[in-house]
């Protein structure tokens, strides 16, 4: 009986030490799923790149682009002599000056107005290229190399952020070139800067950019019209080189087709896009309200080629190509039919003018010039394309369609018949019937 009393006293002791265990175990366990962090979870993690290289976040070149602009901002407002703000200009430019730059250059709030009276009130940047230090503290250096347009001069600025604070600085063009920093620098080489903490002031405050590829196809689409719109000569390069040799072959063409669609080239705006990652580049498709579409291949954030349409170099396109061939009779001319009215859309007069069948061309306008003329007076909207009917005579296939207004804004309907012949692989001619007066009246 003694014996069992023990041995009861014991396992009672064990159990009471399991229990104790147990509330410990849980007690910890519960600390840490209510959301305190252990050391292991916030060691920093953070691995900066050992050189420096243009920027790949685009986040970070966004928020950097809206920095510049700040700044610049800033600078338009202190030699603004009648908006009465050069003083709080002053004192904002003084402020997110980095104190590095200030102090060997001696600079003071007093003598800021010589340095920046130079800056029209009217002049913008447009940035060129973007290069990233990035340091373990947290702080990024980033050389921007940009021109300004009106005084149509170089310009290179340093942003000096701090992402976890979310403050910056800058350093202007004379501390660059006093250190020859260029995109070629040592990460090293930049020590003296990038690992100097910043003090937060009312100034140098920012919020980074949430940058959606909704976001980007915007920017660059606006970014594409304002170009061609102000100089389209200057960036005729930024059209894909095929492309532009395809659809245009030289520059005075490309002009002439800015110039003689300007109207609608200033109201286009983007309905709609969609991203596509590809190994060597990222590709954004815009369409605007007309359905027109435009491809942007990004190789780095704003370094981008253009397409203005989907048609001129799809006999590149395997897919298609693939995707043609197997096909009815029936689809291939709705579809080349469907190329045509884009051509019209796209006010791309030359290309549609020389799928006409010869014949057809020759006796109705005998130019491209004449032809353009006569679609400019009778389709001056952009169309949607209704299919009708469609019967076979002899090699030609005879397509009844039903054109619309894709905005709505002309409510009238054209009825046209197309006749066009299949050729070998994606080639097509076609001709199309002339419309009765009371279609226009």
């Amino acid at each position: 009986m003694r014996k069992l009393r023990i041995a009861i006293i014991i396992i009672s002791v064990l159990i009471l030490i399991t229990i104790v265990i147990c509330i410990i175990f849980n007690s910890n366990k519960k600390e840490t799923d209510s959301g305190e962090v252990t050391e292991f979870e916030t060691r920093n993690v953070y691995e900066p790149k050992e050189k420096i290289e243009r920027v790949k976040d685009r986040n970070i070149y966004f928020t950097t682009q809206m920095l510049v602009d700040r700044y610049l901002e800033y600078i338009k407002t202190l030699n603004d002599i009648d908006a009465g703000l050069t003083d709080i200009a002053n004192e904002a430019i003084y402020n997110i000056l980095d104190d590095a730059y200030k102090s060997e250059f001696n600079i003071t709030e007093a003598s800021l107005n010589d340095k920046y009276q130079n800056i029209s009130i009217n002049e913008t940047v447009e940035i060129k290229d973007m290069y990233i230090a990035e340091f373990d503290n947290n702080i990024n250096i980033l050389l921007i190399k940009g021109r300004y347009s009106l005084l149509e001069k170089d310009m290179e600025i340093i942003i000096k952020m701090d992402t976890r604070n979310t403050l910056f600085s800058v350093f202007p063009e004379e501390y660059i070139e006093t250190h020859n920093i260029s995109e070629n620098i040592s990460k090293e080489d930049l020590n003296s800067i990038g690992t100097v903490t910043l003090l937060e002031n009312e100034y140098n405050k920012f919020k980074f950019s949430n940058t959606t590829n909704q976001r980007v196809s915007v920017i660059y689409f606006n970014d594409w019209k304002n170009k061609i719109l102000s100089n389209p000569e200057k960036y005729y390069d930024l059209l894909d080189e095929d492309y532009r040799n395809k659809r245009f072959g030289s520059v005075d063409s490309f002009k002439q087709y800015v110039e003689s669609n300007k109207n609608d080239l200033s109201k286009v705006e983007v309905q709609s896009y969609l991203y596509n990652n590809y190994e060597n580049y990222n590709e954004y498709v815009c369409k605007d309200q007309y359905e027109n579409i435009y491809i942007f291949r990004e190789n780095y954030i704003m370094g981008y080629t253009v397409l203005l349409d989907d048609y001129t170099l799809d006999y590149e396109d395997e897919e298609y190509l693939a995707e043609y061939a197997s096909s009815d009779d029936q689809y291939k001319v709705a579809y080349n039919i469907n190329k045509w009215i884009k051509m019209l859309n796209n006010r791309d007069y030359n290309a549609a003018y020389n799928v006409l069948d010869e014949t057809f061309r020759n006796e109705n306008f005998g130019s491209i010039e004449k032809f353009e003329e006569y679609m400019r007076q009778y389709f001056p909207a952009h169309y949607t394309i209704e299919y009708g009917e469609t019967t076979k005579e002899e090699d030609n296939y005879i397509q009844k369609i039903t054109l619309k207004d894709v905005t709505g804004e002309d409510t009238r309907e054209i009825q046209r018949t197309i006749i066009m012949r299949l050729k070998d692989e994606t080639d097509f001619v076609m001709s199309f019937n002339f419309p009765t007066k009371s279609q226009f009246d």
